[in-house]
């Protein structure tokens, strides 16, 4: 669990063949993409995504690997702080390299 949460909190470099198309500049641009945490709930629901992409055969693939789940985790560490001027819209960037999302109940996360 605390892998695949590693994996999926990790920054993705958007650059080169795969950069980002700024819509408001319709500009491809060098960026980075990643989920951030800001704060935990005092229960967490994880779902498995068992199915990936396959490249090779361009294909969908079911995911047959084990898969072990802790009855208790600590996921302090996966916390990060807000950070000023999170939203994108005016600084030195331009807009681009940030992003802010919302749960479906308004909270940050």
């Amino acid at each position: 669990l605390l892998e695949s949460l590693h994996e999926y909190l990790a920054e993705e470099i958007l650059d080169g063949d795969n950069q980002y198309r700024c819509e408001r500049c319709a500009v491809k641009v060098d960026a980075t993409r990643a989920v951030r945490l800001h704060q935990l709930p005092r229960y967490v629901n994880f779902q498995l995504k068992r199915f990936v992409f396959d490249f090779e055969t361009l294909s969908r693939r079911k995911v047959t690997d084990a898969f072990r789940f802790p009855l208790e985790v600590e996921l302090g560490g996966f916390v990060s702080p807000l950070v000023d001027g999170v939203g994108g819209g005016g600084g030195d960037d331009n807009g681009h390299g940030h992003g802010h999302g919302h749960g479906g109940n308004g909270d940050s996360a």
